[in-house]
C-alpha cells in the first residue's frame, strides 16, 4: 500500500494544496508511513505535521547516517523555527554508543519521543554534499561542503600523538579494493610512525602494523580518533566522525563517492586497479 502512497505524492508533489490534505489524510491512517518521505523538502509541510516540536529519525542505522542530521537541531533552534526537537524513538542504530555521542550528547535535542519523525530522502545540491542538501531545507542559503557536528569533547590521548590510524573496516560503496595496495601507500608514507589498524577489517596485514581491537565503547573510538596524527579509512562512518569531530581523515573513494565530501577531509579516488 505505501508505494501506493508513494506514486500519488510523486504526481502531487508542485500541487501544495493537494498535497497538504492528501498527505493529512494517509499519515493518519498509516502509521507505519513516515512524514515527509517524498515531499520532505518544504520547510512549510515540515511545520504543518510537526507544528512547534521537530521530530528527527535519521533514514538509515549507521553512524554516518546520524551525523548527516546533527547540525539541524541547533540550525532550527536558534533560527526560532522551532521551539522543541526530539528524536524519534524508532530510529535504528548500527551499534552502541552512536544514540548517546550523536544525539543525548546534543544541547540542542530535547530528548525521545515514541513518535514517527521527519526524514530527508532528497537530492544534495549540485556540488554540494548531503549535509548541505539537508541544511539548505532549513536555512535561506546554501551551506558548502559542511561538516557534521558531535558537541561532546574528548581528552587526546598523548601516546597516539604520532601514530596512524587506518580503520577499514566499514564501508558503503561495493567495488573491488586492493587493500595490500592502500596499505603499502600508507606504510611506505609513513617509514617512522606506529601504524595502527582496527581487527575489524578482514584483511592480510603487514608485519609492521599493529592490530589493535576495535573499542567496544564509542566513547574510546572518538578518543582515538581525536588523538592520532594522521586517519586513513574507505568512505564510511569515520568519513563523517572524523569531521564531526574537527578532525582531517584521509579517505580512500571512488570519483563519484569524492564529490560528496566534507571541506576538512582529504579524498583519494582509487582506479579500477586499486
Amino acid at each position: 500500500m505505501n508505494n501506493f502512497y508513494k506514486i500519488i505524492f510523486i504526481k502531487l508533489r508542485k500541487l501544495d494544496s493537494l498535497c497538504l490534505i492528501m498527505y493529512k489524510i494517509f499519515f493518519i491512517k498509516s502509521t507505519t508511513f513516515r512524514p515527509l518521505m517524498f515531499i520532505n523538502d518544504r520547510l512549510s509541510i515540515i511545520k504543518l505535521f510537526f507544528g512547534d516540536t521537530l521530530i528527527i529519525q535519521p533514514t538509515y542505522s549507521g553512524l554516518g547516517d546520524n551525523l548527516f542530521y546533527s547540525t539541524i537541531p541547533e540550525i532550527v533552534k536558534k533560527n526560532k523555527l522551532f521551539k522543541y526537537v526530539y528524536i524519534s524513538t524508532y530510529s535504528t542504530y548500527r551499534f552502541n554508543g552512536i544514540k548517546e555521542i550523536v544525539w543525548k550528547d546534543n544541547p540542542y535535542v530535547d530528548g525521545f519521543i515514541s513518535k514517527n519523525g521527519w526524514c530527508h530522502y532528497g537530492s544534495r545540491p549540485k556540488g554540494k554534499n548531503f549535509l548541505d542538501g539537508i541544511n539548505n531545507i532549513f536555512l535561506h542559503k546554501l551551506t558548502n561542503l559542511s561538516s557534521p557536528k558531535i558537541y561532546k569533547s574528548f581528552v587526546k590521548d598523548i601516546d597516539l600523538e604520532k601514530c596512524i590510524l587506518i580503520d577499514f573496516g566499514r564501508f558503503s560503496n561495493t567495488q573491488k579494493i586492493n587493500f595490500d595496495h592502500l596499505v603499502g601507500v600508507i606504510l611506505k608514507k609513513y617509514p617512522n610512525n606506529k601504524i595502527l589498524m582496527f581487527n575489524n577489517a578482514k584483511i592480510k596485514t603487514d608485519k609492521k602494523i599493529t592490530v589493535i581491537p576495535l573499542p567496544k565503547d564509542f566513547k574510546d573510538y572518538c578518543t582515538i580518533v581525536v588523538s592520532v596524527k594522521e586517519i586513513y579509512c574507505l568512505y564510511s562512518g569515520l568519513n563523517s566522525l572524523a569531521p564531526a569531530l574537527n578532525v582531517r581523515a584521509n579517505v580512500f573513494c571512488s570519483a563519484y563517492d569524492s564529490t560528496q565530501s566534507y571541506k576538512i577531509n582529504k579524498y583519494i579516488v582509487m582506479n579500477d586497479n586499486e
